[in-house]
């Protein structure tokens, strides 16, 4: 019976052990649809259409505080954190809004010029947006894309990339910024087609303004974290990973088509499809 009573109470405990390792999840449910999310240290900022801003203590949940935005038309199109503790949206008609995040008060704001912003990432010192504007030829007018980056350290608009630049920017297909480097994939033609071998990537430093990396890989996936930067071509899976401060290089072949491309801990990832419509 004593032998029992010790088997019961040690898978009693054990049971205990493995409940409370078990992950928790907390679900918010909003009235009012979600517009944009962004994370502050330990707070969730949300931005809903009725233009209520709430800010919550992570993991629980926890409501922080709330203000009342006019957006009208105007959606977020981007948010993060920024140096100071704040938190960032970055709103479709080029304003930018910087919050204290346990306050859910302004701090300041700024106004990006060039057009209506189409998406934008906030990390650390940078907020890069990606607007759109008209651009005239001889065969009818075009909306083509330029890349703003605002520096939040000097509260102003420091680099730009569109089809005035070095490497002539008409569409961007994605934009990253790890640290003072930002990804930029693109393309300098309207071809459509061309995509499949004309999109490039480069690599610039937004601390000095110079370009640290620039190659035509054909439509790819690709991500940068610190100094590694890893490329998939979409159609095929060949790619490579190259640390941008040595100049070293590997490269791979996956055969298959390429859905995403992810760095992490200095290893690179990349998400295939699978002939069957698997991933892998």
């Amino acid at each position: 019976m004593r032998s029992f009573l010790w088997a019961a109470l040690f898978l009693l405990a054990t049971l205990a052990l493995l409940a409370s390792a078990q992950p928790s999840v907390t679900a918010l449910e909003p009235e009012a649809e979600v517009l944009g999310l962004a994370v502050s240290g330990n707070h969730l900022a949300a931005v809903y259409a009725n233009g209520t801003l709430a800010t919550y203590e992570l993991p629980l949940l926890t409501p922080v505080c709330s203000a009342r935005w006019n957006l009208g038309a105007v959606k977020p199109v981007g948010g993060g954190a920024v140096e100071g503790g704040l938190a960032v949206f970055v709103l479709s008609n080029g304003t930018v809004v910087a919050f204290n995040p346990a306050s859910c008060s302004v701090a300041w704001k700024a106004e990006l010029p060039g057009g209506r912003l189409e998406r934008a990432v906030v990390g650390g010192r940078w907020v890069v947006a990606v607007a759109k504007y008209g651009y005239s030829t001889e065969k009818g007018s075009l909306e083509l894309d330029r890349v703003l980056v605002y520096d939040v350290v000097l509260r102003a608009l420091t680099f730009k990339v569109d089809r005035n630049s070095d490497i002539r920017l008409v569409y961007a297909f994605d934009v990253k910024v790890s640290g003072n480097l930002l990804l930029l994939v693109g393309i300098d033609t309207t071809c459509e087609i061309c995509r499949l071998t004309d999109t490039y990537v480069v690599v610039y430093n937004l601390s000095t303004f110079e370009r640290v990396f620039a190659e035509r890989i054909g439509e790819c996936k690709a991500d940068l974290r610190g100094s590694a930067l890893l490329a998939a071509r979409v159609e095929d899976g060949t790619g490579f990973m190259s640390n941008l401060l040595t100049g070293a290089r590997w490269e791979f072949k996956v055969g298959s088509r390429i859905a995403d491309a992810r760095v992490s801990g200095g290893e690179g990832y990349v998400l295939a499809q699978q002939p069957e419509g698997g991933v892998a």
